[in-house]
């Protein structure tokens, strides 16, 4: 979980928010190069850095107990797996650039951060896992985009889809 928190938690918001109110985001807005492009190639830099760093954490401690870690996936799961984090991270950062554009109109604009936060941490399945919710809770969760933030990558990494759930929940992932 923690893994996966560190390559998909793509959270440029208050940074935005920071360009907003001293007003350098004007050069990208006269600039032909789309904002976007800026922020997603600052977040790939930034997280190539942050999983390599953890990477080699959990190397480490795969050596110390790697006597008692259980592979979880097959090959074919791999590519899905790693193709819910690629959809994990670009809809955590889209998500992002919609709440930071509230800062052009609200004056504190932190507040509305925080609030994504604690949707994430519950939504998400961060604090309880979706399955706990009630039947109802979790038709509604799973029409948020905060599973495909967190919880996603981690159903497929432990092989609680289906091949139809898959399908269907990496296609409403990228949508």
């Amino acid at each position: 979980g923690t893994l996966v928190v560190a390559i998909c938690g793509w959270y440029p918001f208050y940074a935005i928010i920071e360009m907003i109110k001293d007003g350098s985001i004007v050069r990208f807005i006269i600039q032909p190069f789309d904002f976007f492009w800026y922020c997603l190639g600052f977040e790939v830099g930034w997280h190539l850095i942050n999983t390599l760093l953890y990477l080699f954490f959990f190397a480490a401690i795969y050596f110390l107990v790697r006597t008692q870690i259980v592979a979880g996936l097959a090959e074919v799961s791999w590519i899905w797996f790693l193709l819910s984090l690629l959809i994990a991270a670009l809809v955590s950062l889209e998500v992002n650039l919609i709440l930071a554009a509230a800062a052009f109109w609200l004056t504190s604009a932190n507040a509305l951060g925080n609030l994504f936060w604690m949707a994430i941490f519950l939504l998400g399945g961060q604090a309880v896992p979706l399955s706990f919710f009630p039947a109802g809770w979790q038709t509604l969760v799973g029409l948020l985009p905060f599973r495909f933030m967190y919880s996603l990558p981690l159903e497929i990494y432990l092989g609680k889809l289906e091949p139809l759930g898959l399908t269907l929940s990496l296609i409403a992932g990228l949508i």
